[in-house]
């Protein structure tokens, strides 16, 4: 699960995502709250702000597979220079966060890298990920 994505100008604003702009693809559920991603607060303890999915657990019996969250920005809206992401952050579930991230663009790995697990209060630190800005 996450708290929170945000979209990030050059200048480090927040560039509000819509929820619109979000599939997912490979787990077994979650698609019905996804808008809570981008609705939510990033340090919130209250686990009805953020968004869970079940995943499907890993062929090898450890860990789960992988699964795509999908941000299409709209063109009509200014391009991110970055993506905050704030992990789940509910006080008895932190194991329900993600752990490792990538970021692709056009197909290409741009970012990976893990995401800092949720604290269970209002000093959860998120990850900043840079996106490149020319195709």
């Amino acid at each position: 699960g996450l708290s929170l994505l945000e979209g990030l100008d050059a200048a480090g604003e927040v560039l509000r995502i819509p929820p619109a702009a979000l599939a997912l693809k490979g787990t077994q559920s979650g698609s019905t709250t996804l808008a809570r991603v981008v609705q939510g607060a990033g340090n919130a303890t209250s686990e009805k702000l953020m968004w869970t999915a079940t995943t499907t657990p890993a062929s090898a019996g450890a860990g789960f597979e992988p699964f795509e969250l999908l941000l299409n920005w709209p063109p009509s809206l200014t391009p991110p220079s970055a993506i905050r992401v704030w992990n789940f952050n509910g006080q008895d579930g932190l194991a329900r966060g993600v752990r490792s991230l990538e970021v692709l663009r056009n197909g290409q790995v741009i970012w990976s890298g893990e995401v800092p697990r949720g604290t269970g209060n209002e000093h959860a630190v998120p990850a900043v990920v840079p996106l490149l800005t020319a195709d």
